[in-house]
Formats: structure tokens, C-alpha cells, sequence
């Protein structure tokens, strides 16, 4: 890849470690629970019905989620880091799934809050339809634009960290994270109320999942991994 982004691979387990930790503080901190806002402000990906149903475990914590929310958000960036760990595969290849897994959950999370309170317009994704705020897989223009932002920002503290090891790696994290906030809304949208087994927590490390697997499946072909 061009332009190094990395620091030195003594420092890297150092730098995971730290990562993780900070990748989780980001998300446990943007996700806390908050009041509903009047319903005529919608979230990015109609998650209104999920939360609600999370809510009175979440207020018994004084309006903070439980640990399976916390290990449903992280799940795939730990099982990364072992394997980093224990050298299963090349690092980098595994570090672009590591950062990818926690771009997509801090793109998701900020898309819900921040759609939650100044979203607008609500469109269901499959079909572009306007419809009511909480409609599982709605959307809207300004929580989409903070999933992006969200996903540039813990690229940017990744990179920061040394675990990026070129422009093009960091771009495609970036961009994978975004995409992953979208296939979750078309699962909201296909499946969740369809499907009772499909909660909350598996829908976000499903999320994660898939950005970390389209962010190593990428780093192949776009030569990456030198």
C-alpha cells in the first residue's frame, strides 16, 4: 500500500489493546440511553422500537446498556485481536477487520442518535417510502450523514493509533463501516419483527461482522496486505 500509517510492530499489541478499550469507551459513551425525543424527529435506521423494548433494563442501569449490548457491539473486534494475538493469518489483514468492526458500530451508533434527534424525513431503505419515525429500517438524511461521520471518526483514531498501514486501507475501513449501517437497516427492514430470535444484540454483531468480512474479502484484491 502507499503512505505508511503505522507505527512499529513492537508497539502494535500495546496499540490493540488501547484501541479496543478506546473503541469501546466510544461506543458504550455515544450509545448511553437518552430520552425519546417528540416523535416527529426519526431515527437514521428505525431502531425506535428496539430501544423502547430495551428500555426498562436500561433505565434499572440508570440509562446505561447491559453487557450484552456492550459484547454484541465488540465481540468480533476481541475475536480479532486473539487472533492477531496468537498470529492467526497476516496482521494486517486481520487489523482491517479489527478497525472496520468498530467503525461500522460507531457509524451505527452515532446514525441513531443523532437521527433520533434532528432527523427529519423518514424513508423506509428498500422501497424509499415515507414512513412513520421507529419503522424498523427507516432512514433519514441527517442520521446517514452522521453514520458516515461516524465511521471517518474511528478510522481517524485508528489510524492515529498506528493500526492502518496506508490511505487506501484506512479508506476502505471508512467506507465499509458506512455500508455495514446500511445492510443493518435492510435487516431491520427484511427481518427484525419478522423473526422474534433476531435482538438487538444480534443484529449489531451481525453489523459488525459483516464490515470487518468485507473489509479483510477487500484487502485482498486492492493489494493491501504489503
Amino acid at each position: 500500500g502507499a503512505g505508511g500509517l503505522g507505527g512499529s510492530p513492537a508497539q502494535r499489541p500495546q496499540r490493540l489493546i488501547f484501541a479496543f478499550r478506546i473503541g469501546i469507551s466510544l461506543v458504550a459513551s455515544a450509545d448511553d440511553e437518552s430520552p425519546d425525543p417528540p416523535a416527529r424527529h426519526p431515527r437514521r435506521i428505525g431502531r425506535a422500537a428496539r430501544r423502547r423494548a430495551d428500555r426498562p433494563a436500561a433505565s434499572a442501569r440508570g440509562g446505561r446498556r447491559g453487557p450484552e449490548n456492550v459484547w454484541g457491539s465488540a465481540l468480533t473486534g476481541l475475536v480479532l485481536a486473539l487472533f492477531i494475538a496468537i498470529r492467526v493469518g497476516p496482521t494486517q489483514w486481520l487489523l482491517m477487520g479489527f478497525t472496520a468492526s468498530f467503525a461500522a458500530k460507531l457509524a451505527d451508533t452515532f446514525g441513531s442518535e443523532i437521527g433520533k434527534r434532528w432527523g427529519r424525513t423518514t424513508l423506509l431503505i428498500t422501497s424509499l417510502r415515507p414512513v412513520p419515525p421507529g419503522t424498523e429500517g427507516a432512514v433519514s438524511l441527517e442520521g446517514t450523514a452522521a453514520s458516515a461521520f461516524g465511521s471517518l471518526l474511528m478510522t481517524l483514531v485508528m489510524v492515529g493509533l498506528g493500526l492502518l498501514h496506508s490511505v487506501e486501507a484506512a479508506g476502505v475501513v471508512v467506507v465499509v463501516g458506512f455500508i455495514a449501517t446500511l445492510l443493518e437497516s435492510l435487516l431491520g427492514a427484511t427481518g427484525q419483527g419478522r423473526w422474534p430470535w433476531l435482538s438487538n444484540e444480534l443484529v449489531n454483531g451481525l453489523q459488525t461482522a459483516w464490515a470487518a468480512g468485507l473489509a479483510m474479502l477487500l484487502a485482498w484484491p486492492l493489494g493491501l496486505l504489503s
